[in-house]
């Protein structure tokens, strides 16, 4: 595989492993595909926030604390001081997720990676993780990158839209031209097998469906 990465005029593949820690979490967040495995299940949600917290930034303990449940509060986490005091397997995904998009929000990156955040979710759930990305989308001064496989959800909150088979670049463009007029084979072919799905799945609901 080949190409190079580009961030913020610096390229990326030129670094040291110290060099890139520097970008790792404070300019570049990652909000991951499962909030469960995203933080250690050993000890509390909030002491591993604050870890990340201390690592990349001058806040004292009081201070991390305020920002951490502003940015809780903002996505709607009830009670974050006992959040913040309980393990992960006492939380629900959509919780541990909500907590990592805070976590990153809380660090001001210059760019969010969300990989599948909402896939592992139920359907309600996934709505609300989807809403507060599209939130985040219009009043934070960040870029993000959205990876998913769901085009419902690619459609509802990407701008421009890269479409990749077994890691090269198909098709790019705006979302309009990519999923509502895309050119490319593969591309057309991921589009109607999502149109059969949903036709299938209004003919069930109709009850047309026969043996």
């Amino acid at each position: 595989m080949t190409g190079e990465i580009i961030f913020d005029g610096t390229s990326m593949l030129s670094l040291s492993e110290s060099q890139l820690k520097k970008y790792r979490g404070k300019d570049i967040a990652m909000v991951m595909q499962q909030g469960s495995r995203a933080f250690d299940p050993s000890t509390t949600v909030g002491k591993q926030m604050f870890e990340t917290m201390k690592v990349h930034t001058s806040m004292s303990t009081q201070e991390i604390e305020k920002t951490l449940i502003e940015y809780m509060d903002y996505l709607s986490l009830k009670d974050p001081k006992r959040i913040l005091k309980s393990y992960p397997y006492m939380l629900s995904g959509g919780m541990l997720q909500r907590l990592m998009i805070a976590l990153a929000l809380a660090l001001k990156p210059k760019l969010i990676i969300a990989d599948e955040p909402t896939t592992a979710l139920d359907t309600i759930t996934q709505y609300d993780v989807l809403e507060a990305f599209i939130d985040i989308k219009k009043h934070f001064d960040c870029a993000m990158i959205f990876i998913s496989h769901d085009l419902t959800v690619i459609n509802k909150i990407a701008d421009r839209v890269v479409v990749m088979k077994n890691g090269q670049l198909i098709e790019q463009g705006t979302r309009e031209s990519v999923l509502h007029h895309p050119e490319h084979v593969y591309t057309k072919y991921l589009l109607s097998t999502k149109k059969k799905i949903n036709d299938h799945f209004k003919h069930v609901m109709r009850g047309d469906v026969h043996d």
